[in-house]
């Protein structure tokens, strides 16, 4: 049977979330079998485990299909996408990397994009200068979204390979 994709995440909640939100994307249920839980990065990398990984990553590619790994980067986004880049460089598998940054203190969300649902909360400064996207041109307007801790932080690496 062709594998189209498959996910590599860290643990059980990881893969709940990816699964939930495939489902509410594509509007019909995911093969968990797709999803695949490694129980962190360092067990992906591991000489124990890594000959799994990489021949379930090779199975997909050879069908045509991509590999995800989506991680938690922990303290060192850079130290950590080095780390993974270097081990799918050694074990030749190819897939794309999306590595969140450390959530351990991302900052206050801006309050201009906080909404507002209670009456009584504009008041305090929600959703106050909120620029609507779609009453611009090309829907975009530039304002901020992230944090001040975030801004910077990169959420998606591109393959330098990759068409997209």
């Amino acid at each position: 049977m062709k594998e189209l994709f498959k996910i590599f995440v860290e643990g059980d909640a990881d893969k709940r979330f990816i699964s939930q939100l495939l489902e509410f994307l594509f509007k019909t249920s995911i093969d968990q079998g797709n999803i695949i839980k490694t129980s962190g990065w360092n067990c992906l990398v591991s000489p124990k485990t890594e000959e799994v990984y990489v021949n379930q990553m090779n199975r997909t590619s050879a069908d045509g299909g991509v590999n995800l790994v989506i991680f938690d980067a922990d303290a060192d986004f850079e130290d950590r996408k080095k780390k993974l880049i270097l081990w799918k460089e050694r074990c030749h598998v190819d897939f794309e990397l999306f590595l969140f940054p450390n959530n351990k203190d991302t900052g206050e969300i801006p309050m201009h994009i906080r909404n507002a649902p209670v009456e009584g909360m504009e008041a305090l400064g929600y959703h106050e200068g909120y620029k609507y996207p779609h009453d611009y041109p090309g829907h975009y307007v530039e304002q901020q979204y992230l944090p001040d801790k975030m801004l910077g932080t990169k959420y998606y690496v591109k393959d330098e390979n990759c068409v997209q």
